[in-house]
């Protein structure tokens, strides 16, 4: 709304209040103040939804060749959201089953863990944190109860993949590492070299315990779906 009508070369500063239900928490509730410089503007020209439309993107013989990719795309992003719903709520009732209390210095490094990535996030958008007129200790307030439900959720599954002894295999891993390098772009030799460096490779065998436990819960889960 503040850049409608604004030109090449325009300079500009507002401050946009985000309401207490804006989707992103870090924002949410907020005051932020921008300042706008406008290198140019540009216009969207929408082409003709046809056929050639359809071969101009490279792999598509006609429009309903295109129709059938975006619906199948669509299906199984829905199945996707779905089966991501239906494992958060499986977690929140391990959660509630299973009560323990948390050590704190692993809640706070959740805690810093999460402020962490939202400063690289704001800096990869060019924002400069401690210029962005964001509540720090708000911020750090919501991020507490997220924080203690995903310490919690790894202790308990750490303690099923022990108990059930479940195992990571070396194809196990491999396969995560060609899918994490694909999602990022780069040579499974060079995610796996940059692993080797830290504690990476423990990291992905973890994720991948925890992975299998839930899936081991889930799979003798009494789920029922209701329309």
């Amino acid at each position: 709304e503040q850049l409608e009508g604004v030109t090449a070369g325009d300079e500009k500063s507002f401050t946009v209040e985000y309401p207490k239900e804006y989707p992103a928490e870090e924002l949410a509730g907020t005051s932020v103040a921008y300042e706008i410089k406008v290198h140019e503007v540009k216009r969207r020209e929408v082409p003709e939804l046809d056929d050639e439309f359809a071969k101009d993107l490279g792999e598509f013989d006609d429009l309903a060749a295109l129709k059938a990719r975006i619906r199948e795309d669509l299906e199984h992003r829905q199945k996707h959201e779905i089966e991501g719903e239906t494992r958060n709520k499986l977690v929140e009732s391990l959660l509630e089953a299973h009560p323990i209390s948390l050590p704190e210095v692993l809640v706070e490094h959740e805690i810093r863990g999460r402020l962490e990535e939202l400063v690289r996030n704001l800096m990869q958008q060019g924002m400069d944190p401690e210029k962005a007129g964001l509540d720090w200790k708000e911020i750090r307030e919501k991020q507490e109860e997220p924080a203690r439900k995903s310490v919690h959720a790894r202790l308990v599954l750490d303690e099923i993949a022990k108990a059930e002894s479940i195992e990571v295999t070396p194809d196990e891993f491999q396969q995560r590492v060609q899918r994490d390098a694909a999602s990022m772009g780069q040579k499974p030799e060079d995610v796996l070299s940059h692993l080797d460096k830290g504690p990476g490779r423990q990291v992905i065998v973890d994720q991948l315990l925890r992975e299998k436990s839930l899936d081991l819960v889930q799979g003798s889960a009494n789920i029922r779906t209701e329309e």
